[in-house]
């Protein structure tokens, strides 16, 4: 008889093996779960590879994959179409699991029969050597809803459908939708995965358990040539690619293009107005700023003291905004 499995979660690693241990160990240690661990080491090139190799041969429960380095998008592309399990979660090696917080997730999606269950996670950050703990919360919600209307609650508040959380996600969503992080999109290639997986489903409930506890990606190990130039080119990109196909592939209606579209606008605004004033061709920059301003306005309205601030700071740059958003 086909073992059941509950949960899929993929990790690919890549170098400093005392971190993916403490990633690996509080995996394993889940109770209450058929779980399946899609273990892929990307290219390690620190001696890592020999014991993440002796570890997964002890636990029948990790599937691993080895490979020379091919980065995070091909390799997490290669990992789902391994998943067995009913529901997926993707993590990453600085990320360590809190006690029973995966069974409290999964019987929560199972009840609830989401397509997405979002979750908080505890942000640990270096500040002048002390460690500070700070619960990154997701939006409150009594039922579930589509993820259509969750993201326009989020945009209401200010907030974002993206990996910002932790997203619990059914598989068979996932394969029905064939859904793949995109290669083009280099480091925002997380935002655009999981923004197109939020807005797109039928389904999206929110826990009030934190998943994991997380270095944020500025204190774990990353590429040395990672710059905010190249993150700003790579947002110009995001700002001329051609978000209709999308909708011609039965996957987003012309409403959910538009969301979608909206919130990649708004996740350049984590590059600071200046920057970007800076980063874009001028006539780029002044029609993002104009969208941004009709189209915050269109979802959210002034009445949300996070959107009067964010007008007034973008005021400054219009030259020819006009309409009520430009009053």
């Amino acid at each position: 008889m086909k073992q059941r499995i509950d949960l899929s979660v993929i990790l690919i690693v890549r170098n400093n093996w005392e971190q993916i241990e403490r990633c690996l160990k509080s995996v394993l240690k889940q109770p209450g779960l058929e779980l399946e661990l899609i273990l892929l080491n990307d290219g390690s090139e620190d001696g890592a590879s020999a014991p993440i190799k002796k570890f997964a041969d002890s636990y029948e429960s990790i599937n691993l994959f080895e490979q020379k380095f091919k980065g995070i998008v091909q390799s997490r592309n290669k990992a789902m179409r391994q998943i067995k399990g009913k529901y997926t979660l993707f993590i990453e090696q600085e990320q360590e699991l809190l006690p029973y917080s995966l069974q409290i997730a999964y019987r929560e999606a199972v009840k609830r029969n989401v397509d997405i269950l979002q979750m908080p996670y505890i942000r640990i950050e270096d500040k002048n050597g002390k460690k500070k703990e700070t619960t990154v919360n997701v939006p409150y919600l009594k039922e579930p809803i589509t993820g259509l209307q969750y993201a326009r609650l989020t945009a209401a508040k200010g907030l974002f459908p993206t990996d910002s959380y932790v997203n619990l996600i059914n598989s068979e969503y996932l394969s029905d939708k064939v859904m793949r992080f995109d290669y083009r999109l280099e480091d925002e290639y997380d935002f655009d995965f999981f923004a197109k997986a939020v807005i797109g489903a039928g389904s999206v409930f929110t826990s009030r358990t934190p998943v994991c506890m997380s270095v944020p990606r500025d204190l774990a190990d990353i590429t040395a040539d990672e710059s905010s130039i190249k993150l700003f080119n790579q947002s110009r990109e995001y700002i001329r690619r051609n978000f209709n196909e999308y909708a011609e592939a039965n996957y987003f209606s012309n409403e959910a293009v538009e969301m979608l579209r909206y919130v990649r606008h708004m996740n350049l605004l984590k590059y600071g107005v200046d920057n970007l004033q800076k980063a874009l061709p001028e006539e780029d920059f002044m029609k993002w700023t104009k969208y941004m301003v009709e189209h915050m306005y269109d979802y959210s309205g002034w009445k949300n003291i996070s959107r009067i601030r964010l007008r007034r700071t973008l005021k400054k740059y219009l030259t020819s905004v006009s309409g009520e958003a430009n009053k």
